[in-house]
């Protein structure tokens, strides 16, 4: 129905429920009922074999262009390949527009932009990496026998100093007499120079402690790139993700492990103390931890997000390190422990301080950013990144709401021009509205509100 003035009147503020029987349209935040032909007010509309409404008499020339038709049977548009049925949309309750923008208040409504987003803290960052903890510690006793540094003078051939530094491990403090016997007959079968000893020796544990460096990276960063794909909702980018995470974290956790064990060597003595050791461990793995926030900035490479993720993983792998130390002093069950308790404990500590740092300097280093105050993801926050960031339920987007059948494979995409943040919806049947109005470009202010199928995001700036 339309006023005198022209102006629209809003039949109706409730949810209208999509049935193979009646199928709802909405534009600029008016809701209409389509059943056999006849739209709510009684104004009659052209009806096809899919029910498909007529644009709206108050339309604008590029709303009407941008309202396209949909029909009981599946139909691609030649703007969008938006393709919904009937029977896609049985169970799906659509809430007008007008009625979400007057709603969404009470579910956040025009939110302030806190800096730091505590939630996305904790999923992003400190959950991903603690299951990547877990990984890296189950790698590291699976396959760490295959890498240790007697394995590898075996290779070299030196068994004889193989056996030798064996017998040293398991002796611990004991000074029983059989065993110092035994040792002394090892080291009179060793046949090398001591300056030849001490390299291979060196050389080994340099390996050795690369391995299991590489070892944790990978775990951490396969774990946090996948989390980084779950998160924003892609599965075809997960695997992207976890591979690219993965990969530069190994690499640069294996040249941190070498640099570390070089450093014991040449910074510590036998005499050190437990600080000097401590704080050694902590910069030998502040490399590892310098690899998998690179790793992570580089899954969506912008200059001030790789600093800041680099610098998390830095300063967590820093203090994983440097509480390893100690951790190992008090997680000792005697001269017998392996040590895989304090490993187990150690790692998984130092893997929770990455992912903390990682994800808060994450958010502080963030510009633009979505957050959900109604829908499926309600409360998710969304990173608007330079460039274009692409918004649909297609995992090729940069952000996904694959949960809500009512937005477009590619509904909407936010560009960067300049340092205006442009909306643009690209031709979807149900729109995209902004404060309640349908739009097809609108520059972004903070607080707007933007409502997409069944989803209300706000836009939020630093």
């Amino acid at each position: 129905m339309v006023e005198e003035s022209g102006e629209p009147q809003i039949l109706d503020q409730e949810a209208v429920s999509f049935t193979s029987a009646s199928i709802g349209q909405a534009a600029d935040g008016i809701a209409m009922e389509v059943s056999n032909g006849q739209a709510v007010d009684g104004t009659a509309v052209e009806a096809t074999d899919g029910m498909a409404a007529k644009a709206s008499p108050w339309q604008t020339t590029d709303e009407k262009a941008a309202s396209i038709p949909m029909s009981s049977k599946t139909e691609k548009t030649a703007g969008n390949d938006f393709e919904i049925t009937t029977d896609d949309l049985k169970d799906v309750v659509y809430i007008p527009s007008t009625q979400r923008m007057q709603t969404s208040s009470m579910h956040g409504g025009v939110v302030k932009g806190k800096r730091v987003n505590f939630r996305t803290v904790l999923v992003k960052g400190i959950l991903w990496a603690f299951l990547g903890a877990i990984l890296a510690f189950a790698l590291q006793e699976s396959l760490g026998s295959l890498t240790s540094g007697t394995r590898f003078l075996r290779n070299w051939g030196y068994g004889e100093v193989a056996a030798f530094i064996e017998k040293i491990e398991n002796m611990g403090d004991t000074n029983d007499i059989d065993d110092l016997n035994e040792l002394y007959d090892l080291q009179a079968q060793i046949q090398i120079s001591e300056g030849e000893l001490v390299s291979v020796i060196n050389m080994s544990h340099n390996l050795e402690s690369s391995f299991f460096a590489a070892f944790i990276a990978f775990g951490l960063g396969l774990l946090m790139g996948v989390g980084e794909g779950v998160y924003y909702g892609s599965k075809e980018k997960t695997l992207k993700y976890a591979g690219i995470g993965a990969g530069i974290a190994l690499v640069i956790g294996f040249v941190s492990g070498y640099i570390a064990q070089t450093m014991y060597t040449i910074l510590l003595s036998d005499e050190a103390s437990s600080f000097a050791s401590a704080f050694t461990r902590g910069v030998g793995w502040s490399i590892m931890g310098l690899g998998v926030g690179l790793s992570i900035g580089l899954i969506r490479p912008e200059k001030k997000r790789m600093l800041y993720c680099t610098l998390g993983g830095l300063g967590g792998g820093f203090l994983g390190g440097f509480l390893f130390n100690y951790v190992y002093l008090i997680v000792n069950f005697g001269y017998r422990d392996t040590g895989t308790a304090a490993r187990a404990v150690g790692i998984i500590i130092m893997g929770l301080l990455i992912g903390l740092g990682i994800g808060l300097l994450e958010q502080f280093a963030k510009q633009a950013w979505l957050k959900v105050t109604r829908g499926e993801f309600e409360g998710k926050e969304y990173l608007v990144f330079a460039g274009t960031t692409s918004i649909g339920n297609s995992g090729k987007n940069a952000i996904v709401l694959f949960k809500d059948k009512l937005v477009g494979p590619n509904h909407c995409d936010i560009i960067l021009d300049g340092y205006k943040y442009v909306l643009i919806d690209k031709g979807t049947p149900m729109g995209t509205v902004v404060n309640g109005m349908r739009i097809s470009r609108h520059i972004l202010n903070k607080g707007d509100t933007i409502a997409i199928g069944n989803t209300v995001m706000v836009f939020n700036t630093k």
